[in-house]
Formats: C-alpha cells, structure tokens, sequence
C-alpha cells in the first residue's frame, strides 16, 4: 500500500508516523521504505546556455572542485518557447530511504531523523539534494531550482 505524508525527508517519515501514535515495533515491521520527492524546473531545450556556477555558489553546495576547475551548467536565457522563463517542463528528484536492519533498528531504538538519514546516507542513500545535484550536472535543471527544491 501507497501512503503520503507532510514531511522534508525521507527519513521524517518515520518519526512523522511514531508522531501519529503507531507503536515503533509495528512501524519497523511493515514499513518497506519511504521516499520524498519534489519537482524542480527543467532548463528550456530551445534557449538552454552553458555557463559555470560561480565561487560562491560551488561553496553554497558544498561541493569538492579542484583549484582552477570550473563547474560547468545549463540555465535558459529564454524565449518564445519557454515564454522568457528560460524553463520548459518539471522533472522529479528523490530519495529512497530502504527499512533495512540498521533502519529497523534505530527505530526501535528511538532515534531522530537526522541520525536515521545519516546512517541510511552513509549506507548508500541519495538525498533529494545529490538527487538535484545530479540533474544540475546533467544540464536538466539549474543552480536555484536546486536551492529551491532542497535544503541541507
């Protein structure tokens, strides 16, 4: 069965369902996983310019970039297909978060969000962040729809 929630990440789910009285034992054993997803603008085909993030905006992201390496984007200028707002279209980005061992057992043990979505990261989740973040280094969406859509 398929579920939604108010939430901000996967991982505020599972605390969100606790929050609404499920007893922690009945949320491990049937939870499967939970997901968060958003929409974020995609970059217009028609007007779509390459053009590099700036050093405040690789800071902002936290990214690691080698001294003198530029990072390379799309954005739309725009046009009369996007109607000047340089996008044309949504796409989605996600997080899975899987209710594996681990998960099972921070639950049980009463664990925040933060410490479920950090151990579930270290494990090989992606955030809705580097779920943008991956969009955003395929040209499919720009630096402030991923500031838009995501947060830290």
């Amino acid at each position: 069965m398929f579920s939604t929630l108010h939430t901000n990440d996967a991982a505020s789910s599972i605390t969100r369902l606790v929050d609404l009285g499920l007893e922690r034992y009945l949320v491990t054993s049937t939870l499967a996983g939970a997901m968060a997803q958003r929409l974020v603008r995609t970059v217009c085909p028609h007007c779509a310019e390459d053009h590099y993030l700036e050093p405040d905006q690789i800071k902002t992201l936290m990214l690691s970039v080698p001294p003198g390496k530029r990072v390379k984007v799309k954005s739309g200028s725009g046009c009369f297909e996007c109607r000047g707002t340089g996008y044309f279209g949504r796409t989605g980005i996600f997080e899975v978060l899987a209710i594996n061992d681990l998960v099972k057992q921070l639950i049980l043990e009463g664990a925040d969000a933060s410490k479920i979505k950090r151990e579930a990261v270290t494990h090989g989740m992606r955030t809705l962040r580097q779920s943008a973040l991956r969009k955003l280094a395929e040209g499919v969406t720009t630096y402030e729809e991923v500031m838009r859509a995501t947060s830290l």
